[in-house]
């Protein structure tokens, strides 16, 4: 494959249709169209790890009733009615199925280039305040302004859960976002 490499000022170099941007550690990373990615393993590996795996379905903290690794059966608490998966596959797949519908939600809103740890935190944000939150987010706003920092610093507000009526903030969601925050902090030069 030959590509095109063209030196833009000393910090930064274009490559083939991607940003390559040398931070104060002199890492590299590459800034890419979003609609070139998919979520990696680490994405994966950290929405397992914040959902957790259930086989049998169970009210989450908003009281919606969901089963394996964070699958939505429905927006209200489980009635006892609904089927206990068979086995961690069945689950993953749920999980692919998941991943792939919010894969579909960033990469249309997306409109800068962004990247591969950018992408995963993306996803996993998407995945757990659903569509419509991700869609008006001031994250989104911020990031599609160029503004890679200001988006960081959007996971944050978004550690509360609806209970009774009330928002109250979750310590889970608390420490996702964190995660989801250094995970996107990894990809800003």
């Amino acid at each position: 494959m030959n590509r095109t490499l063209l030196i833009v000022a000393p910090s930064l170099l274009l490559l083939g249709g991607g940003l390559l941007l040398m931070g104060k550690k002199r890492t590299k990373t590459l800034l890419v169209d979003v609609a070139t990615l998919k979520t990696s393993r680490a994405g994966l590996k950290a929405i397992k790890a914040h959902e957790g795996l259930k086989l049998k379905p169970y009210d989450d903290q908003a009281g919606y009733c969901t089963v394996g690794v964070g699958h939505l059966l429905h927006k209200s608490r489980c009635t006892g009615a609904e089927r206990t998966l068979s086995s961690e596959d069945e689950a993953l797949t749920l999980l692919a199925d998941d991943v792939d519908t919010f894969e579909h939600v960033v990469r249309q809103k997306v409109k800068v280039p962004i990247t591969q740890p950018q992408f995963d935190a993306l996803v996993s944000f998407a995945f757990n305040v659903g569509p419509v939150g991700f869609n008006s987010s001031t994250l989104l706003r911020k990031l599609n302004e160029g503004d890679h920092q200001g988006a960081k610093d959007w996971f944050a507000p978004w550690n509360k859960v609806t209970i009774n009526g009330v928002l109250v903030p979750s310590d889970g969601l608390t420490k996702r976002r964190a995660a989801e925050a250094e995970m996107f902090g990894t990809g800003i030069a």
